[in-house]
């Protein structure tokens, strides 16, 4: 009896041996592809931001660099010391990317330092917009005004727009 037992126990095992690694098949196509899929996804994404990080820095170089570097020769007929920096930060390499292109205008008659930052970070599809003034004391606070902007709206009018509103704050 026991081989028989034995027998009808393999026999069964078997005819379900086929439905499970059926179902393993279709768990392993099913996952696999899936995860292909997101891989597949997750690269382009990458790809995607890596791109429009790359073309905000280009726009900086041929765009808004020149109306900084402009605005800094007419501080500067005006008497004041300014200068133009530009930072890109990409370490550590699991955070994402960031370039800063900055105005700075030194303190000059009690007023100041001003300095208008224009920020693209990999991760992200706007640009961060921010003036500061001040402090003009040591140990002072200075003023910060934060916004977004989407860089294809950075035109020279908005650029030079935000450079004549950090020059107004400074005399306010």
């Amino acid at each position: 009896m026991s081989i028989v037992n034995d027998t009808q126990i393999t026999n069964d095992v078997v005819r379900d041996d086929r439905i499970w690694q059926a179902r393993i098949d279709q768990a392993l196509s099913t996952g696999l592809s899936n995860e292909a899929a997101r891989q597949s996804h997750d690269d382009a994404d990458r790809v995607h931001r890596e791109e429009t990080f790359e073309a905000f820095r280009e726009q900086c170089a041929t765009d808004i660099r020149p109306i900084l570097d402009f605005s800094v020769d007419m501080l500067r007929e005006w008497g004041l010391t300014a200068k133009v920096t530009e930072t890109l930060r990409d370490q550590p390499i699991r955070m994402a990317r960031t370039f800063d292109v900055a105005l700075e205008i030194e303190k000059f008659g009690g007023r100041g330092p001003g300095r208008l930052t224009i920020s693209g970070t990999e991760a992200h599809e706007m640009a961060r917009v921010k003036l500061l003034i001040g402090p003009s004391h040591i140990g002072g606070e200075g003023t910060e005004h934060v916004g977004s902007v989407s860089p294809w709206n950075l035109s020279e009018d908005v650029v030079g727009g935000l450079v004549a509103m950090l020059i107004e704050q400074l005399f306010r």
